[in-house]
């Protein structure tokens, strides 16, 4: 259940927002698909992505290249209550904020974000920010469209000098990338994300449709089959490298059901993961 939402718009599109939410939530929560950074002012201690240690702790702040997918992944929690502050990154808003140059500290990219969404450790100066944002949600009437430029482009510099997480420099610089992937170099770099057709379609700026078909044509094979056998066997290879647990591996290589996972690993191989990896262990003490 949706509590409490308050917005300060820059040019009639949300550049903050706060949302306060009790969860689970069977509604879609109203945050943009557009990248965003969204910071936990309260949160019951519950774990966004387990294996991927993303949690919805109070103080902790994540990145989102797509705002639809981090209010996907707020909302389907265990029952508990989350307020979150919402920095909105649109394309037009950074424009204004940084008019005819790049921010100070950018560099162009050299590969596509592969990371969706991340998770950063909090400072003094974005806990400092953070306080400021809240204030004017307490002063509207003295927020002005050059007060909210202001806050964006200090937020957007606090990023570029973390030194914390090169997945948090990457996806900030990516906001001002000029540069054009390939299909393919898009597809390499987030084929082991757990993402559906449906995600990376949209990360392709693409219809469904027309996504499938070009899939088809560079690949010589739909998108869902390609993807699952090369994470399947990705699945494979770490099994026999790795001691990790099955279903950290299995989330490593774009799985999030590990149900899924032990599935369609079974098609591939005829053999559950965990009997993969038995199998090759057996094998090795015959030598």
């Amino acid at each position: 259940m949706l509590h409490h939402h308050s917005i300060l718009h820059l040019y009639e599109q949300p550049v903050f927002s706060i949302l306060d939410f009790e969860t689970p939530m069977n509604e879609r929560l109203p945050i943009p698909a557009t990248a965003c950074f969204c910071y936990l002012l309260e949160g019951d201690e519950q774990d966004i992505e387990p294996t991927a240690g993303i949690r919805a702790s109070k103080g902790s702040v994540i990145l989102s290249l797509c705002g639809m997918t981090l209010g996907s992944m707020l909302s389907n929690q265990k029952p508990g209550n989350i307020k979150s502050l919402i920095v909105h990154f649109f394309p037009e808003h950074l424009k204004l904020a940084f008019t005819d140059t790049k921010p100070p500290h950018w560099k162009e990219l050299e590969s596509p974000v592969s990371k969706y969404v991340v998770q950063m450790a909090t400072n003094n100066l974005i806990e400092n920010f953070i306080i400021s944002v809240q204030a004017l949600f307490e002063n509207k009437i003295a927020v002005s469209n050059e007060l909210l430029i202001l806050k964006l482009k200090e937020l957007i510099m606090l990023l570029l000098q973390t030194k914390s997480s090169p997945d948090i420099l990457k996806m900030v610089r990516s906001l001002f990338s000029e540069r054009e992937f390939s299909f393919k170099e898009m597809i390499d770099a987030h084929l082991f994300e757990p993402l559906s057709v449906e995600d990376l379609s949209g990360l392709m700026n693409m219809s469904l449709s027309t996504f499938k078909r070009t899939f088809k044509k560079i690949y010589g094979e739909t998108p869902g089959a390609y993807i699952i056998d090369k994470r399947i066997e990705a699945v494979a290879k770490q099994l026999l490298l790795s001691d990790a647990p099955i279903n950290q591996i299995g989330y490593e290589a774009g799985f999030s059901n590990p149900a899924h996972l032990s599935r369609c690993f079974k098609n591939k191989y005829g053999y559950s993961p965990s009997q993969y990896r038995l199998n090759f262990l057996d094998k090795k003490k015959d030598f």
